[in-house]
């Protein structure tokens, strides 16, 4: 499955059940590194995409665009770096139609877990809102995507849509909301993983299968 499981190439670096130091940094490896690999050490690139709209029985509708987009990239130039110095959290690459003033993704490398040892659970996800462009209701257009593992929200008025969506072999709760001034309408959203690490040519970069 690629030399990272193979703690030889990586002598100073974790290995299953074990602790691990590295500068200002000490962490627990609960998980195995199989299980590790699977949502902090393969996906490379990540995108966040969908698309939105409301309107109501009048036709009015919020001037909003139809489409949104995220991609964060992981900031390490090796899986090496990346395995042995597990501190950086991941960095955007771009972004379209996301409103910066209520947006926030937390997504590292560091294999935090909680809950049952042999179950993989992890802190990161995002919080994002969407441009509106322009209200011509009135009705205040609002929208949000919002994706953890555990994830509760209670209700500001809206309807909250909640699905089940897979991230590298890792479930996780996804949430979109959206302003219910207007009676209907939607937001739409799926995560892809759009480039993996090749581990030494061990796994397909586009893919992420092993080769």
């Amino acid at each position: 499955m690629g030399k990272i499981l193979f703690p030889k190439y990586f002598p100073t670096c974790p290995t299953d059940g074990s602790d691990y130091v590295v500068p200002g940094y000490t962490a627990v490896l609960t998980s195995t590194i199989a299980e590790t690999m699977k949502m902090f050490w393969r996906p490379r690139k990540i995108k966040v995409s969908g698309s939105y709209f409301q309107f109501n029985d009048d036709r009015r509708a919020c001037d909003v665009p139809a489409n949104f987009e995220l991609i964060i990239k992981s900031p390490y130039g090796s899986e090496e770096e990346m395995v042995c110095d597990p501190v950086r959290g991941w960095e955007m690459e771009s972004y379209t139609n996301v409103r910066f003033d209520e947006y926030a993704f937390s997504w590292g490398t560091a294999p935090f877990f909680y809950g049952e040892q042999d179950s993989l659970y992890t802190f990161n996800g995002f919080e994002f809102g969407l441009e509106t462009g322009g209200d011509p209701g009135g009705g205040g257009c609002s929208y949000s995507v919002n994706i953890k593992q555990l994830y509760t929200v209670e209700g500001n008025g809206g309807p909250y849509n909640w699905n089940i969506i897979n991230i590298a072999g890792v479930d996780f709760n996804m949430a979109t909301y959206f302003n219910d001034y207007y009676q209907s309408g939607y937001v739409t959203a799926s995560v892809e993983v759009l480039e993996w690490w090749s581990f030494g040519g061990t796994y397909n970069t586009q893919t992420g299968n092993p080769l």
